[in-house]
């Protein structure tokens, strides 16, 4: 039924930084090493940063994206300091 419903509809073109958020928060390895590899690593590292850190239902994916794909570090304590920092400067009035 939806498939009828929804096959004469145009999509819209989804922008890049939502493609890009959506597969660093769902994507299997070798997508997020090819999103990094098309979009450029700084893009990808800022969107994380902006998008995905700050919203707390993403803990696991924050600590696996800062220590295994951006490597922030190795140590625990010091990936779990620099989520929390980041996540307080969202808040913090520029």
């Amino acid at each position: 039924m939806f498939s009828d419903y929804t096959w004469s509809y145009k999509k819209e073109e989804v922008p890049d930084s939502i493609r890009i958020e959506h597969i660093l928060k769902y994507g299997d390895i070798s997508e997020i090493k090819n999103i990094i590899n098309t979009a450029g690593r700084d893009i990808c590292q800022k969107i994380w940063s902006d998008k995905i850190i700050p919203d707390v239902r993403f803990s696991r994916l924050n600590y696996f994206l800062a220590r295994f794909i951006f490597n922030s570090s190795e140590d625990k304590d010091d990936i779990m300091r620099f989520l929390k920092n980041h996540k307080r400067r969202r808040f913090e009035k520029t």
